[in-house]
């Protein structure tokens, strides 16, 4: 009995080759950041490669500073350079804002590298509808080594303890958020290879009647005291997260 499929069709055998059938394994190897995980419909990225301004960057304490850096990366050669300031909120924090968005699962990912130790880094997705902030957060804490979000009463909440990431060395941390922003409650955290599911949590909601948008922050905290930094690179956001 014959086997196989007939000449020419599109899933015939290569010997030195292999058929790419998932788009999105080929925007890969053409260069997108996207590999670390597929999901959800990309809404935009940016590697900042390109030195067009298009952040706010939000500086509290001494020394906080925000600026582009060449001296790390995780694709291409430049990244974003957070550095905490030593007293007050020291804090050093890139903003980007959009418009409304259609209400999803909406997903936030970003790469990091630390130089040194932190205190803390956050990514955190804000959404404004001109009556209420609706905040999404995620918290990696140096200190505790625990991966951690924001509860509806505002209280850090741990996820997961006994996280120690590397410091001082070019390995690269992978963290992302998912959100859904028409439950206003978590859905999954991922740090690296390990993935968190967060179902049904709701998130913390505020008054405020700022103009409606989102803002997809993130956050470097230093030490007291410390100018820390943080290298971030490969800002991804997504929608119609699964």
């Amino acid at each position: 009995m014959a086997h196989g499929t007939p000449d020419y069709n599109i899933t015939g055998g290569r010997v030195t080759t292999h058929r790419v059938t998932d788009l999105g394994e080929l925007a890969v190897r053409l260069g997108s950041p996207v590999s670390h995980d597929r999901r959800g419909e990309v809404v935009w990225w940016d590697d900042f490669e390109d030195n067009t301004v298009r952040y706010d960057v939000a500086l509290g304490g001494t020394g906080a500073a925000g600026a582009r850096s060449t001296a790390r990366a995780h694709s291409g050669t430049t990244s974003w350079l957070l550095t905490g300031g030593s007293d007050g909120t020291r804090n050093s924090k890139l903003v980007a804002s959009e418009p409304p968005i259609v209400r999803s699962q909406i997903g936030l990912e970003i790469a990091f590298n630390l130089p040194g130790a932190i205190d803390a880094f956050d990514v955190l997705i804000a959404e404004y509808d001109g009556t209420s902030a609706h905040l999404g957060r995620l918290i990696w804490s140096d200190v505790a080594n625990e991966l951690r979000y924001t509860a509806a009463d505002g209280v850090a909440t741990t996820i997961a303890p006994g996280i120690d990431l590397p410091v001082n060395l070019p390995t690269w941390n992978i963290l992302k958020l998912v959100a859904d922003f028409d439950s206003h409650t978590y859905v999954r955290a991922i740090l690296n290879d390990l993935t968190y599911a967060l179902p049904g949590i709701p998130f913390p909601q505020n008054a405020d009647v700022r103009a409606p948008r989102v803002d997809f922050i993130l956050a470097l905290t230093s030490r007291a005291g410390s100018n820390d930094t943080c290298h971030i690179d490969d800002l991804i956001i997504t929608q119609n997260e699964p």
